[in-house]
């Protein structure tokens, strides 16, 4: 019970020190964004991309006097409905004023609206025509300077620290500045080093970018990505999971052009990007080399296999760093067929430096050429929405389609259906699917409903899917469902509640001796969470929740629970603290239980709790002269029935593993 103790004081004395607190902030994170975006995502992954992704949106916010209601719908956190009543709302009474005035939108949610705010601002044309003509201001004023300097450090020491096996210290480092000037030219630098990797610049990543010089719309040289349409030939190195926001699948449009600032040392282009617009039609042209990591089959002269994990700690991994090259070239189209109806056309071809031969499955990419066409197209008017693609790799169609149709405000409905044949594979895509990075042999239907009644909101979803063909892990054809049904409900103005239920089955193959043989698996998942804003400036929340996995064919059954309690609470408009303790119980990792939590500005953290313990961390955020801004973050988990953590050259020696996080950032 010692070991509880101090976690638990802690936040007992949080809450009534700082409930007595009542400052004003309007303030918002963009973590909070992001959980709901990725509270169903089961990946431990901590790239960055999709927070940068929604930073830069905060840093450029969308016009409201100006923007579509496909424009709209980049922000994560708006839907069909809502992007609707915006649009209407100003073809009804004119330009905004300010942001503000989402607050009298008819039938907008306030606490969207909240939300919503830093992702948009207003803007008159007619002051925005006396900008264009203004005399130019100083220097000073069009500059802006980014830098943000991170350490993250485990302080248990890990097994390939103490023999020797990892080349450098345990300390991981992250360094990035961005500079921008008149909000059209761009230049970024960033540099990581992994705990274990020797070289503090073990990654780099440049480039410079440059928009809206004339018709050319976008400039790149260095290092960039390019999303295209549903993500079936070319996407960025994040893609979305399915979740309690139905409308994700309608929303999702590529952005074209990127220029790459995160960390992922997979799936980006180094070269250059331009795109130049002469309406109706804008065009794109692209051309990359970039070198990957890979393992080479001496003997055969081909690439055995393509790591994805970036680590450079070790000499078998250094070994295997930057040792094949790709390049890449390719080209776009765009047509405006009218303000509601677009079309879009992409070629790209792929030369690597040595064959792939990467798997023993037939339906594998093998060879050293390979080549992308694919059509996309979107269609959004008033309350409906359809988009969809179609994508050639030289053997099969893979295509993917959606719809959204907003009946009343109180009701919306989504439709997908995807088909990506056996031998379809796509070497850059990322799309909505059972596994959004293995883009082959999956034929699946989506349909969720979207329901705002009185008592409160009402999310499901169904999704059907099958994999027609065998495949190396599993030898027949199997099939599968995903049932998710959520229910909010804000009972007071201060208490928010949510219930979540979710089913999945599947077929698998169980390893029995020297025998395998079919089973449906059954995963299920009961949520209840509770949200209370106790002022302006303070906030909890604590969720319960129980996770069940069984598999039929020999009644094996595991179960796990997980409680955790959080706390929020800005001291002063440039102090926040926050807290979180959660206790969790499960038989296995396969009932593993994820939860999102806090972390540094630019950090994302997603983490399995799995086995028996307690997990609690602190975290403080401090702004200083508008300029300044500090980070820190101390973590520990702690699993008292267990001898070790973790396996191999990760294991840890005893019982608990904790650590910190610093940043520290300086904008100009």
């Amino acid at each position: 019970m010692k070991k509880y103790f101090l976690p638990v004081l802690i936040l007992i004395f949080s809450y009534f020190t700082f409930s007595q607190a009542q400052t004003d902030t309007s303030s918002i994170d963009i973590e909070e964004t992001l959980e709901n975006v990725l509270e169903e995502t089961t990946d431990e992954s901590d790239d960055n991309f999709l927070y940068d992704e929604f930073e830069n949106l905060t840093k450029h916010p969308i016009n409201l006097n100006t923007c579509t209601a496909e424009e709209l719908l980049q922000i994560p956190i708006l839907d069909l409905p809502d992007a609707a009543l915006i649009i209407e709302h100003r073809k009804k009474y004119g330009m905004f004023i300010s942001s503000s005035e989402l607050f009298s939108v008819e039938n907008l949610n306030s606490e969207k609206v909240r939300k919503l705010l830093p992702f948009v601002f207003a803007e008159q044309s007619s002051f925005m025509e006396e900008q264009r003509y203004a005399p130019s201001i100083s220097f000073s004023r069009n500059f802006n300077f980014e830098y943000r300097s991170r350490i993250i450090s485990d302080l248990q020491p890990r097994a390939g620290f103490l023999d020797n096996k990892y080349q450098g210290n345990k300390i991981k480092f992250y360094n990035r500045g961005i500079f921008e000037f008149n909000n059209t030219y761009q230049l970024s630098i960033l540099t990581e080093k992994d705990a274990g990797e020797k070289s503090l610049n073990d990654f780099t990543s440049f480039s410079l970018s440059a928009k809206k010089l004339g018709n050319f719309s976008s400039l790149v040289v260095g290092d960039y990505i390019i999303e295209f349409g549903h993500g079936l030939a070319l996407w960025s190195p994040y893609a979305s999971s399915k979740s309690a926001d139905i409308g994700f699948v309608t929303r999702q449009r590529g952005k074209n052009i990127i220029p790459y600032k995160s960390t992922d040392e997979n799936n980006f282009f180094r070269g250059a990007a331009v795109q130049y617009d002469l309406y109706p039609f804008n065009f794109s042209l692209y051309a990359s080399k970039n070198y990957f990591d890979a393992s080479i089959d001496s003997m055969r002269n081909v690439i055995s296999s393509i790591p994805i994990d970036g680590y450079h700690r070790t000499e078998t991994e250094h070994k295997k760093k930057n040792t094949a090259k790709e390049q890449f070239l390719g080209g776009r189209i765009d047509y405006a067929v009218s303000n509601s109806l677009h079309v879009s056309g992409l070629y790209y071809s792929s030369t690597y430096s040595l064959p792939v031969e990467t798997s023993s499955s037939a339906t594998s990419p093998k060879g050293k050429m390979f080549s992308h066409s694919s059509l996309a197209y979107s269609f959004v008017q008033n309350s409906f929405i359809a988009s969809g693609e179609f994508s050639y790799n030289g053997i099969s169609v893979a295509q993917l389609h959606s719809l959204q149709k907003t009946f009343s405000q109180n009701f919306s409905y989504v439709f997908s259906v995807r088909s990506y044949p056996r031998n379809y594979y796509s070497l850059h895509g990322r799309a909505f699917a059972e596994n959004p990075y293995d883009l082959q042999n999956e034929i699946g239907l989506y349909n969720g409903i979207l329901l705002n009644t009185q008592f409160g909101k009402i999310s499901f979803y169904f999704d059907q899917f099958m994999f027609p063909a065998g495949t190396s892990s599993t030898p027949l054809s199997s099939k599968g469902n995903e049932i998710l049904v959520s229910f909010s409900s804000r009972i007071t103005k201060n208490i928010e509640t949510t219930l979540r239920y979710k089913n999945e089955k599947k077929d698998v193959v169980i390893t029995g001796g020297d025998t395998k043989e079919f089973s449906e698996r059954y995963r299920q998942q009961f949520r209840f969470e509770t949200l209370f804003s106790v002022s302006s400036n303070l906030q909890l929340k604590n969720r319960v929740e129980y996770n069940s996995y069984a598999l039929k064919k020999n009644s094996f059954h595991e179960k796990g629970w997980l409680f955790f309690q959080d706390i929020k609470y800005k001291m002063q408009q440039n102090i926040s603290l926050y807290g979180r303790i959660i206790f969790f119980k499960t038989d296995s990792f396969n009932s593993a239980i994820y939860e999102f939590e806090n972390d540094l500005p630019g950090v994302m953290s997603n983490l399995a709790m799995y086995g028996e313990g307690f997990r609690w961390y602190f975290l403080v955020k401090i702004r200083m002269l508008n300029s300044l801004n500090f980070s820190f973050k101390y973590s520990e988990t702690t699993k008292p029935k267990e001898k070790t953590l973790s396996t191999g050259a990760s294991e840890i020696f005893n019982n608990m593993d904790n650590n910190f996080h610093l940043q520290f950032e300086l904008t100009l």
